[in-house]
């Protein structure tokens, strides 16, 4: 029995695959049944009652934010950098990548002036370029190890303030 699988047709960034062969979907099927096993196997931990994911601070901050460039001008506060590290901090603890026109968005300037700040972000060793294995024309920006400890603790930092309880992410 032979299994084609297509891609939807709006799909453009997988139309170019057609479909895919018995040994592809094979291969998807032990793949797909592997991270099952994982997931499985994986212990959930529940979180603290009264404990707030550090993601949701970054995106609780990140609001305010949007909030306070509604009252007042965003120029007068201006801080892409900041604004950056949030993003990425919540990307990571979202699970979802940020390409670097993305985080040109998020920063909340022009782009030349964002791609400054990106540069200085890389530069210190708080973020990182990884390469798209889809578009060779694009790069995913994600927060480095050194990054993501930093911004970990300057939240749990801000939790504690706030007198909250934090569930911190892995690193």
């Amino acid at each position: 029995m032979e299994l084609a699988m297509t891609f939807p047709v709006n799909s453009r960034e997988f139309a170019h695959l057609g479909p895919l062969s018995d040994a592809d979907v094979a291969a998807a099927r032990r793949v797909f049944q592997s991270l099952n096993g994982m997931l499985q196997e994986t212990a959930v931990v529940p979180m603290p009652a009264g404990s707030v994911p550090l993601g949701k601070l970054a995106t609780e901050i990140k609001k305010g934010r949007e909030l306070r460039a509604q009252v007042f001008d965003p120029e007068l506060f201006g801080e892409p950098g900041w604004d950056m590290m949030l993003a990425l901090f919540i990307s990571h603890a979202e699970q979802y990548r940020l390409k670097v026109s993305d985080l040109i968005f998020e920063s909340n300037v022009p782009s030349t002036t964002a791609l400054r700040w990106m540069k200085t972000l890389l530069d210190q060793g708080l973020c990182r370029k990884v390469p798209n294995p889809r578009d060779s024309r694009s790069s995913f920006i994600e927060l480095s190890d050194d990054g993501l400890t930093r911004m970990t603790a300057l939240l749990t930092r801000m939790a504690a303030k706030r007198g909250q309880a934090v569930a911190v992410p892995s690193l």
